[in-house]
């Protein structure tokens, strides 16, 4: 076999691997790899060809059209090349032009293949057994096609390297040396050489094309021009282990064996040895190849990260604040980190349709338009490819996390929507963009360029793993902020209302009480005489403006209450000596109506921690209330111990106050103790009250650490009971 061939096959080979493996694990949805796959087919099929034209033991039809095809696929070789460079490129006018360009090529591809180039093929006088063409009547225009095809590559390569960014830059300088240094000796030893009649060096013309093929292996080992590092590296780590151990294994079996044998060629007595080698290497393979693991990302593979351990460090960054901003930086400090961005940052839209940024130190805010151009493209694009998703047997459209993730390089730059995103994302020097979805858009994580190449089909899976428990940590600081915002709000009113209350309570107290003199004055007939018809108007007075005075004063108690504003003044107190103090202050009202005031205690020995004021507030609301809803009868104060409390809060007082009066209604009794409810009756007609009375008690009494309660049936009486903790004298 010739040397040739042997060489031809294994550019061949690298070349066609490359371009297989570039397509695998969604590698074919990239124009990229698309482009470069078709230029290592036209390649492997055009040096075929030639190997075929060249073997002079083939008939001589056969290299006829060997020589045809091989110089027609040298077209397409270029062509697609061409293609693949122009999309490396990154710029949109340099690639259509290059597709415009492709009319051009289809022509030459044509011509090279028909006797307007090659004419008929003849037997060589060389030592080597091949066929020399004869050329036909335009020879030079192929020499032209190859020629401008050869600059258009080169030229418009080297022309927009400077508009290529981070390790495409690097990537498209690599693969156009390559190129230039690779193709041109295949021009001048292939075309001008025997177009001169010098066909000595024809068999070889290929060799130099294993130049090309050795910068774009370069290029994706050094500047991940194609993702397939890890299979790659994978391969070399356990190549190198398997290496490693055998040359021990063997290195070991021979001192053992010059230790226990005679002979070394007696290889059945090694087989126990050989045995226990085998078991002891199998212990010592698994730190061997993490230790070839480690070396080969280190040298190949400098990016890599575990996938694991990220989302394990994300989802704690995550839970470990609500701070909206806060837990955006962090976030963006930790993907840049990991997925070797230069930048990260976020745009959220909030509840009342502003937006906030939060990312890395380095990255350049969006402007309000841009913004707006940002959000109706990705829109644009989300919905286009809702189009081509299957829909369930629930109708409902469902599109892969992975497919919403959008990436600059593979933008649709014929649509305009697309092409007006790709020149934003270039101005800003974004690479990716994952749209955060929570019932509707809630904004983007944005990605900038690759420090050391490009966003792998890993990096793209990864991101659309964090994206729900970003989606979900986003939204609940979201709600937390608008929390905050609402407590703070209500804590300005409420510091509004309380001193409303305050200057309020004072404005009204100081007149009323003036007033209150001045009708003392009157109806003591110090300011002169007056008749009887005069002193029931005055007493009237009197009584509306204590009820006033009273009205303000609770008024302004419940607004310190709800404030806990209220202070306590605790001492341990019998609990007979606060209900009969009680008794004292009501006891001369009851008796002018003729009602029957009586007190029961079960236990006369207890005490409790309790403000004595507080609770005598308490219980003259309750006797007073009493007193206003019963026409006839009593009222019975009983107090006993309750020893089996469910609220784990040990042994309470219960003291009750039980009527005879009107009873209240069931629906009324769920709300009689907010503010300023009242049941309606003929006897709260005419009694009046503020309905502030048993607001006021409930808040007290669970103020001191009690509850209070209601039992009542209409027309036979109420029951009101407070409980309040034991206390040990």
């Amino acid at each position: 076999m010739h040397i040739f061939i042997i060489i031809d096959s294994i550019t061949m080979a690298g070349v066609f691997l490359l371009g297989i493996t570039s397509l695998l694990k969604s590698g074919y949805k990239n124009p990229i790899n698309k482009y470069y796959a078709a230029f290592s087919i036209m390649l492997v099929l055009w040096i075929s060809m030639f190997d075929f034209a060249c073997a002079g033991y083939m008939p001589k039809e056969v290299g006829l059209i060997g020589n045809y095809l091989g110089y027609a696929f040298a077209i397409a070789v270029e062509a697609f090349f061409m293609l693949f460079v122009a999309k490396l490129t990154g710029d949109a006018k340099f690639f259509r032009f290059v597709k415009w360009f492709q009319i051009f090529s289809i022509v030459m591809f044509l011509y090279s293949a028909s006797p307007l180039f090659v004419q008929d093929v003849v037997k060589s006088s060389s030592i080597f057994d091949y066929y020399s063409i004869i050329y036909g009547p335009l020879p030079w225009l192929y020499g032209v096609a190859v020629t401008v095809l050869y600059l258009v590559i080169v030229v418009g390569g080297i022309h927009f390297l400077n508009a290529a960014r981070g390790a495409r830059k690097q990537q498209l300088l690599i693969v156009v040396i390559g190129f230039g240094l690779g193709v041109l000796p295949v021009i001048i030893t292939g075309y001008i050489m025997p177009l001169m009649g010098i066909w000595d060096l024809f068999p070889y013309h290929h060799f130099t094309m294993a130049i090309l093929d050795i910068c774009l292996y370069y290029s994706v080992i050094r500047y991940h021009l194609f993702d397939i590092r890890l299979a790659a590296v994978r391969t070399l780590a356990y190549t190198l282990t398997l290496g490693l151990l055998i040359a021990v294994y063997y290195l070991l079996v021979i001192l053992i064996s010059r230790l226990f044998t005679a002979e070394n060629d007696n290889l059945i007595s090694q087989n126990p040895l050989d045995i226990v080698l085998t078991f002891t290497l199998l212990f010592i393979f698994p730190p061997i190849k993490r230790f070839f693991d480690q070396l080969t990302n280190r040298i190949f593979y400098r990016d890599y990260y575990n996938s694991d351990a990220f989302i394990d460090r994300f989802n704690k960054i995550l839970t470990s604040t609500t701070n909206l901003r806060h837990l955006l930086e962090q976030s963006a400090v930790e993907i840049a980190s990991t997925l070797k961005s230069e930048r990260a940052f976020f745009l959220i839209s909030t509840h009342d349709g502003h937006h906030i940024t939060a990312g890395t130190e380095n990255y350049n805010p969006l402007s309000k338009t841009e913004t707006i151009a940002i959000q109706n493209a990705t829109a644009h694009l989300l919905r286009k490819l809702s189009k081509h998703t299957e829909v369930t047997k629930s109708d409902k459209k469902r599109i892969k996390k992975n497919d919403q993730i959008i990436l600059a390089s593979l933008l649709d730059e014929s649509d305009s929507k697309s092409n007006e995103l790709h020149r934003l994302m270039d101005q800003h020097k974004i690479e990716v963009i994952l749209p955060l979805v929570h019932h509707g858009l809630l904004g983007y994580l944005l990605l900038g360029d690759h420090r050391t190449s490009h966003y792998t089909n890993r990096d793209v899976k990864v991101l659309s793993m964090i994206d729900n428990g970003l989606v979900v940590a986003i939204q609940n600081a979201l709600s937390v902020e608008a929390i905050r915002e609402s407590n703070a709000e209500l804590r300005q009113i409420d510091k509004i209302k309380d001193e409303f209350v305050s200057v309020a309570s004072h404005e009204l107290r100081t007149p009323m009480t003036v007033i209150r003199g001045y009708v003392n004055l009157l109806q003591r007939q110090q300011l002169g005489p007056q008749n009887d018809e005069q002193q029931n108007v005055l007493t009237r007075i009197n009584e509306n403006t204590q009820t006033l005075i009273s009205l303000v004063g609770d008024m302004l108690d419940l607004s310190k209450l709800e404030a806990h504003k209220l202070g306590l003044n605790l001492s341990t107190c019998s609990v007979d000596d606060l209900v009969k103090h009680a008794i004292d202050q009501v006891n001369l009202m009851y008796t002018t109506k003729g009602l029957k005031l009586t007190y029961s205690p079960t236990n006369r020995g207890l005490y409790i921690n309790t403000d004595p004021a507080h609770f005598d507030r308490i219980m003259t609301n309750l006797l007073s209330n009493a007193y206003k809803f019963t026409e006839k009868g009593g009222v019975n104060i009983h107090v006993k111990l309750d020893t089996t409390n469910l609220d784990n809060k040990g042994d309470m007082v219960v003291i009750s106050v039980i009527d005879t009066g009107i009873g209240i209604p069931t629906e009324a009794m769920e709300k009689l103790f907010n503010k300023f409810s009242q049941v309606d009756n003929y006897l709260q007609r005419t009694t009046g009250g503020t309905g502030l009375g048993l607001a006021i008690c409930r808040r007290l009494v669970a103020h001191l650490g009690g509850k209070i309660g209601v039992e009542s049936v209409v027309d036979k009486g109420s029951k009101f009971w407070f409980e309040l903790p034991v206390s040990k004298k």
